[in-house]
């Protein structure tokens, strides 16, 4: 029998430790647990989540938070634990090129304090410094030092390598060459504080699809998962693979939007090529094809938002055009089935109107392609939850679990 290297040998340290996290993570995905709860999950015995429990409450990272409803035959309320919110903190950036915000969280995600930073005047270097004394001054406020924090995470819309903590190239609506590309902003904002925990940066839709992702019913949370977003600042995906996000072996499985759907189209993305999936669905590229026809034009048309609603109020023109866009999409859905087979998909609706018929369009579709000659099985969700409140929920649940993930036994 071939002998195990050290490697392979798991220490009772290293059990431990990883029975504690285990644990850790548990709490943090849930409101509360009670102990007979946490053994049935981690298949440990009550005793041993005890002592699992006595140690995180000594570490002042959960405690007692109540006692449950008895059952229908009566006897002792069981006790739920739950994470302590003011265990630590974590920073939340959006960086833009022209404004920042800033928002301090307690453990928990709830907002402590939050702020709007104007950078539009100045240089990247300038940024960095104004945006460690805005922190800085954030944390002072409330009484807070680094040391209390767990983690910042900073988000942008562009390109990123979150690895390195570059980011690459910024899109959207912001100035792309106003700081150049391939930006260190982790390494140069570290410098700036003197911070030597955990800093992540990511693009929004990477959070945001992780908050999706996170919200799906825990039997509906499959192994893999695709996540597409649509919004005015562009189309962009995410993969999430055992609740981790998979940037590929480039940064680019993400992108989308630049997949070429129709070779013909005169619409021209800001990638500089023609008939791409994002520029075929600019704001601006559907408002000119609606302008273009009289029947929605003479019904005052004039942006994505007015085209939903006239179709909610039963516009068949208006319909007809949701239902064009809508069968884009669910021809993205079946590519990129084909290329990532993930287990399920969602498509976040950030069109900002919720809409019955693009809803049905997309699902139709995406129903007549999975049953067509080359069977696909499409398991896709609609998510109409706020685009920014998910990609901040998203973000600091991601920053969190990345800490848990490394958490360390206090000496």
């Amino acid at each position: 029998m071939k002998k195990k290297s050290a490697k392979e040998v798991k220490r009772p340290q290293d059990l431990r430790e990883g029975n504690i996290r285990q644990l850790f993570r548990l709490l943090s995905e849930q409101e509360s647990y009670t102990i007979n709860e946490l053994a049935a999950e981690m298949n440990l015995s009550r005793t041993a989540v005890q002592n699992i429990m006595a140690r995180l409450k000594q570490y002042g990272i959960a405690a007692e938070s109540g006692k449950r409803s008895s059952n229908p035959q009566g006897g002792k309320r069981p006790v739920s634990f739950a994470l302590l919110a003011d265990y630590r903190y974590s920073v939340f950036v959006i960086l833009s090129t022209s404004e920042i915000y800033i928002q301090v969280s307690d453990f928990l995600g709830n907002k402590v304090a939050s702020g709007f930073v104007d950078v539009s005047g100045m240089s990247y270097e300038d940024m960095i410094a104004l945006l460690k004394t805005e922190i800085l001054d954030m944390l002072h406020q409330h009484a807070l030092s680094m040391e209390r924090l767990f983690g910042i995470v900073m988000t942008v819309s562009g390109t990123v390598d979150s690895e390195s903590g570059t980011i690459l190239s910024f899109t959207g609506t912001n100035n792309p060459g106003k700081w150049g590309e391939n930006i260190p902003v982790v390494l140069d904002l570290r410098a700036a504080l003197g911070f030597d925990g955990e800093i992540v940066i990511d693009a929004l839709c990477a959070f945001s699809g992780y908050s999706c992702y996170s919200s799906l019913p825990a039997k509906d949370r499959a192994d893999t998962c695709l996540y597409i977003m649509a919004h005015r600042l562009g189309i962009g995906a995410a993969y999430i693979r055992s609740g981790v996000i998979d940037k590929g072996a480039h940064g680019f499985l993400g992108e989308v939007g630049h997949l070429q759907l129709d070779a013909g189209s005169t619409a021209v993305c800001r990638c500089g090529r023609t008939g791409c999936f994002e520029a075929m669905l600019y704001p601006e590229t559907i408002r000119e094809r609606v302008n273009s026809d009289e029947r929605l034009k003479a019904a005052g048309i004039e942006s994505i938002e007015e085209l939903m609603l006239r179709a909610n109020e039963g516009h068949v023109r208006a319909q007809e055009e949701v239902r064009k866009i809508g069968a884009l999409f669910a021809q993205l859905i079946y590519n990129e089935q084909l290329m990532t087979d993930p287990d399920c998909v969602i498509l976040h609706d950030a069109y900002v109107v919720p809409c019955p018929s693009f809803r049905e369009a997309v699902m139709d579709i995406c129903r007549e392609k999975s049953e067509g000659f080359f069977s696909v099985p499409i398991d896709l969700h609609i998510d109409e939850r706020d685009f920014i409140s998910a990609v901040r929920s998203g973000a600091i649940a991601y920053l969190r679990r990345s800490y848990i993930n490394h958490f360390q036994e206090e000496e």
